[in-house]
């Protein structure tokens, strides 16, 4: 099963500080309680360059925020292929205007370093039903997030099909989802969950 990781960090202080958007269970549930706001997530690289503009000297010579060295919370969230494949496909440069509408696909948002879009309502709903494992981390240091990049998530938590099916019959109409394109993300998301229950499976007759 492969899996793409996407990142968001919330907390910090003054101008830098990011909006707490996003909670996460013990069970390594994505939560994000109002789905209407919009939220920037990013994949690995965009994380590193973020965090390092974040904590260092240039940040606080290129703006006038205070320098961060308060502790910040990174959002770490695994999905299936599928997902990565989807937002990919549908995402509009975020210079166009979609005068908020909460079913406009997401946006790439334009930065040079790494992968990030910007999504907006049912997109966030999104978010949540194909997010198969999410956790907080607290960094102080950038460096302090290095070990988890790497690390394989404790467990996996299934797609949510109905959501997932509802998602994709709201949005069908606002983004360029086929009718190929819908019947493909549902079977992969099946297919994930059949793979994910078989792998729970073999590890329970293994213990």
């Amino acid at each position: 099963m492969n899996l793409f990781k996407y990142y968001r960090v919330q907390g910090g202080t003054g101008y830098s500080k990011s909006r707490e958007m996003i909670k996460t269970t013990d069970e390594g549930i994505l939560e994000i309680p109002d789905i209407l706001k919009k939220i920037h997530i990013g994949d690995e690289r965009h994380n590193r360059s973020f965090l390092k503009i974040r904590s260092t000297e240039k940040w606080r010579e290129t703006s006038l925020a205070e320098f961060d060295q308060e502790e910040k919370v990174v959002i770490q969230m695994y999905f299936p292929e599928f997902f990565s494949k989807l937002i990919r496909k549908v995402a509009i440069p975020e210079y166009i205007s979609t005068d908020k509408n909460p079913k406009a696909p997401p946006h790439v948002v334009d930065i040079n370093q790494g992968e990030a879009y910007a999504t907006y309502g049912a997109w966030n709903a999104l978010l949540e039903s194909c997010c198969v494992y999410a956790r907080s981390i607290t960094v102080k240091d950038p460096e302090e997030i290095e070990r988890y990049y790497n690390e394989e998530p404790p467990k996996l938590n299934p797609v949510n099909i109905v959501k997932l099916t509802n998602f994709l019959k709201q949005t069908k109409s606002n983004s360029n989802i086929t009718d190929a394109d819908f019947n493909q993300i549902v079977d992969d998301a099946m297919k994930f969950n059949r793979q994910l229950k078989e792998k729970d499976s073999r590890d329970d007759d293994a213990r």
